[in-house]
C-alpha cells in the first residue's frame, strides 16, 4: 500500500508538470507565430526561451512519471492523469490567455469523472518481472490482438487525417465543416497508440530496475537494452507529434485530446499486456467500459465547442473564423501556394516545392 501511495503522489506532480511544460511549449509557437506576422521572418522554434522551459519542465515531468511507473499499476498511473485536464483549463485561460467557456468546463468535468472510475475500478496492483517473464507476456493471444488492432487503427487513422487535412486545404471544393473536429481527434488517436508504447516501456525499464536492485540482475539482457532503445524512439516520436499539434490546433483543444488519448491508452495496453485486466470482477469491468464512455462523450463536446470553423470568402479560398493561431494559418497560407503551383506546373510553370 505504501508503494500505491509512492507511486500516485509522484505521477500526480509529474501530470501537473507535464501539463505545465505543455501549455509553456504552446505559448513559445505563439510567441513565433506572433514574430512571423510582424516581421515575415521565421525563426527556429528552439530559440525561443518559453518553448525551451516548456520542454525542461515536461522532461521533468516525465522523469517523475517513469520513478512511479516503478511504484504502482501502469493503468492506476495513466488514470490519475486526469488532473492533467483540470490543470489544463487553468494554464491554457493564464499561460496562453485562452477563452474558457462554460461547456468546455463542462465537458472537462465529464472527462475527470470518467478518469476518476477508471482509477476507482482499476487495478492497483504492481508486480515485479524478470526478463523471461516479460518477453513470455508478448506471446500472449490478448496482447498480441491488441498490436493487430493498434497497427489497423493507426492506418486508418493516419490516412483519415491526411484526407481530411487536404480537404480543409484553400483550393478544396465546399470543404464539411466536420473536418475541423475531426482533423484532431484523428491525429491525436494515431500519435497516441504509437506514442503511448513509450509509457509501456518506460514501465518495463521502471520494473527491471527495480528487480535489479533487488537483487536480481536484468541489466546483462540485450532485451533489457532492446526496450531503453524503443523507448527512445517511441518518447521522440510522441514528443514530435505533440510539438507538430501545438502548431496546428488551439491549446484548449489539442492538449486534453492528446492527453486523452494518450491516457486511454496507456491504460488499455498496460491492462493487456501486464495483465492487470486479471484483477477485474464483472462489476469492476463494466464500471471500466462506463468510465471510457464517459471520457469520450467529454472528448466529444470538447472538440465540437472549442475547434473554430472554417468559412468560405468571396474568392472562394478557405479562410479561418477567430480561434486557430498563426502558424495554422500559415499552414492553410503554405498550401494555397502549393496548390496554386500545381496550377502552375500543369500550364509548364516551374512548381514550388511541398514543405
Amino acid at each position: 500500500m505504501a508503494n500505491w501511495h509512492t507511486g500516485a503522489a509522484i505521477n500526480l506532480v509529474g501530470s501537473v508538470l507535464i501539463n505545465l511544460g505543455t501549455n509553456v511549449m504552446k505559448l513559445g509557437h505563439n510567441r513565433k507565430a506572433a514574430l512571423k506576422a510582424r516581421t515575415g521572418k521565421t525563426v527556429a522554434i528552439r530559440k525561443f526561451s518559453e518553448w525551451r522551459l516548456g520542454v525542461a519542465i515536461f522532461a521533468i515531468g516525465n522523469l517523475a512519471n517513469f520513478v512511479s511507473l516503478g511504484y504502482a499499476a501502469q493503468s492506476l498511473l495513466a488514470g490519475l492523469g486526469a488532473v492533467q485536464f483540470l490543470t489544463n483549463v487553468a494554464f491554457a485561460s493564464l499561460v496562453l490567455n485562452e477563452k474558457v467557456t462554460p461547456t468546455i468546463l463542462v465537458a472537462t468535468g465529464c472527462i475527470v469523472l470518467g478518469c476518476v472510475l477508471l482509477v476507482s475500478f482499476g487495478s492497483h496492483e504492481s508486480k515485479q518481472f524478470s526478463v523471461q517473464e516479460l518477453m513470455e507476456l508478448y506471446t500472449r493471444p490478448v496482447y498480441v490482438s491488441y498490436l493487430i488492432f493498434m497497427a489497423a487503427t493507426v492506418f486508418l487513422m493516419y490516412a483519415i487525417y491526411r484526407f481530411g487535412k487536404s480537404t480543409l486545404s484553400p483550393g478544396a471544393t465546399s470543404p464539411s465543416p466536420h473536418w475541423n473536429r475531426t482533423l484532431p481527434v484523428s491525429y491525436a488517436l494515431f500519435s497516441g497508440l504509437l506514442g503511448t508504447q513509450s509509457v509501456l516501456f518506460s514501465k518495463t525499464l521502471s520494473t527491471l530496475l527495480r528487480t535489479t536492485l533487488g537483487g536480481n540482475n536484468q541489466l546483462t539482457s540485450w532485451f533489457t537494452w532492446l526496450v531503453a532503445l524503443v523507448f527512445i524512439c517511441t518518447a521522440t516520436f510522441w514528443v514530435s507529434r505533440l510539438n507538430k499539434a501545438l502548431k496546428m490546433f488551439p491549446a484548449l483543444v489539442i492538449v486534453p485530446t492528446m492527453q486523452i488519448s494518450w491516457t486511454m491508452f496507456s491504460i488499455i495496453s498496460g491492462l493487456l499486456y501486464f495483465e492487470e485486466y486479471r484483477m477485474f470482477t464483472y462489476t469492476k469491468g463494466f464500471m471500466f467500459g462506463v468510465a471510457l464512455v464517459i471520457v469520450f462523450i467529454g472528448v466529444f463536446f470538447l472538440t465540437k465547442t472549442a475547434i473554430p470553423e472554417e468559412r468560405t470568402t468571396a474568392d472562394g479560398k478557405a479562410a479561418l473564423i477567430d480561434g486557430f493561431d498563426g502558424e495554422r494559418k500559415a499552414w492553410i497560407e503554405t498550401k494555397d501556394r502549393v496548390g496554386s503551383a500545381r496550377s502552375m506546373s500543369s500550364e509548364g510553370h516551374t512548381p514550388l516545392k511541398e514543405v
